[in-house]
């Protein structure tokens, strides 16, 4: 499972790079797309933000399922159940 989660991350990093990259072309331009770029810029992030929010609850998870895998079946605390 752990390197789905490395590769969530990466493909975080890849799409602020996309993201800014598009945005900043767009923006460059010498035609007039300034309102384009700032709708991809915007819509952009946001996006990678409800991605990263997933991705922090799929960590999260991993990061209980390392945790109960490492205690085993017969060590959890009783009101853990």
């Amino acid at each position: 499972m752990l390197p789905w989660v490395v590769l969530g991350i990466v493909l975080a990093i890849g799409l602020l790079i996309s993201v800014l990259h598009t945005s900043i072309t767009y923006y460059l331009d010498k035609e007039d797309h300034v309102i384009l770029a700032t709708i991809i810029l915007i819509g952009g992030l946001l996006y990678l933000c409800l991605y990263l929010y997933l991705w922090a609850v799929v960590f999260s998870h991993y990061l209980d399922v390392r945790d109960e895998e490492e205690r085993g079946r017969y060590r959890k605390a009783p009101y853990r159940r």
